[in-house]
């Protein structure tokens, strides 16, 4: 998965959330792990309501929050590879 692949991702639509403040606490139906996001990991999870392109994700947070893009990329891709492993990240 890289930024400029054409790779979408997208929330499960049967995971279990809650925003707390500045986190999202994230679950699979039957899984007790608890996925925890916070700051941008939350900005990420809003961003993925939809169908979105990682390259048009990476472009949207290094723009929102000011860093530079390969930052971002580097960040994203493992972020978005542990929620996939856990099962509550879909990728298209």
């Amino acid at each position: 998965m890289s930024a400029g692949s054409l790779d979408q991702v997208v929330r499960r639509a049967d995971v279990l959330w809650r925003r707390s403040g500045a986190t999202v606490l994230i679950r699979r139906p039957g899984d007790d792990q608890l996925a925890v996001l916070a700051d941008t990991g939350l900005a990420l999870w809003e961003a993925i309501v939809e169908p979105t392109s990682v390259g048009d994700l990476c472009d949207h947070l290094a723009s929102s929050y000011g860093v530079d893009m390969q930052t971002v990329i580097d960040d994203v891709q493992v972020a978005l590879l542990d929620l996939v492993d856990r099962g509550v990240v879909r990728r298209d």
